[in-house]
């Protein structure tokens, strides 16, 4: 959405005395949504040229390497493809973005495994991997009481098709250990060493789900039946058919796993509706 976005405000640009810049203006804009981009390039199709007087282009690609929409996240690939765009060209002289008829376009993501694995050792996702609820697994598995824990070197794999998600719990101190008798009288830290694997399937083209999970944390298998309360609540998360109800139409194309890369091509509508 963030891409649509930029692409949408990119127009005000085009009507500018600086219009000829159509495809600077875009990447202009596109670049002010992202963190940085090795390479960014967009292309604007527009034959005869006064249609854009006219608020329509007849579509626009956009091809992005090395893509960082956070600084913490490097997406290698990304190539987004419209239909023709009509938008109500009074209302963009005034500085706003009304659609004549719905936008549609096609995108495709691939972001590297090794990217993703950076990604999880940054400062910044470790600090959101903080606090997690060790909750009925401390308990089961480790005879623990509930406490907070940090994910510590969390490693992401794929091996035939199934997500691996590995990585370190370690519950974190008592605030009693931090004062003057601390050596005394400060418990163990447990840790627990955890592998959690998954399948991702795709049905219907609007409906990713998560299958076959399973998690063992120092060796012993968590009971599957106390995953699946959390992996449903996962799952209806994870259908595109939520965002319809903002006007906004998404399908999957593609979903691929493999030990290198993830991917992803959908198709997306949105409806003159879903602008503010």
């Amino acid at each position: 959405m963030e891409v649509i976005t930029g692409l949408l405000s990119a127009l005000i640009g085009i009507l500018s005395p600086a219009g000829t810049l159509t495809e600077a203006a875009l990447e202009a804009a596109l670049n002010e949504q992202i963190h940085r981009a090795e390479v960014l390039a967009v292309r604007v199709d527009n034959r005869p040229a006064h249609n854009v007087l006219s608020g329509q282009l007849d579509g626009v690609r956009i091809a992005g390497r090395g893509v960082y929409p956070i600084p913490a996240l490097r997406v290698a690939l990304i190539d987004v493809e419209t239909d023709a765009i009509d938008v109500d060209a009074g209302q963009l002289l005034g500085g706003e973005v009304s659609l004549q008829r719905p936008l549609q376009l096609v995108a495709r993501v691939v972001v590297d495994v090794e990217d993703v694995n950076q990604a999880l050792r940054s400062p910044a996702v470790a600090a959101v991997l903080r606090d997690i609820g060790i909750g009925a697994m401390g308990s089961a598995v480790a005879g623990t009481s509930t406490q907070n824990a940090d994910l510590v070197d969390p490693q992401l794999a794929v091996v035939e098709n199934t997500i691996r998600l590995q990585g370190t719990l370690r519950e974190q101190a008592s605030p009693l250990a931090s004062g003057p008798s601390s050596d005394a009288s400060a418990r163990p830290v447990n840790e627990l060493d955890i592998a959690a694997e998954f399948s991702l399937d795709l049905e219907n083209g609007y409906q990713i789900s998560i299958n076959n999970p399973s998690l063992v944390a120092n060796g012993v298998e968590f009971p599957v039946e106390l995953l699946l309360p959390v992996i449903q609540g996962l799952n209806q998360q994870l259908d595109l058919r939520t965002f319809e109800r903002q006007g906004i139409t998404a399908r999957l194309l593609k979903l691929e796993a493999t030990p290198d890369t993830l991917e992803a091509i959908a198709f997306v509508r949105v409806e003159p509706s879903a602008l503010p």
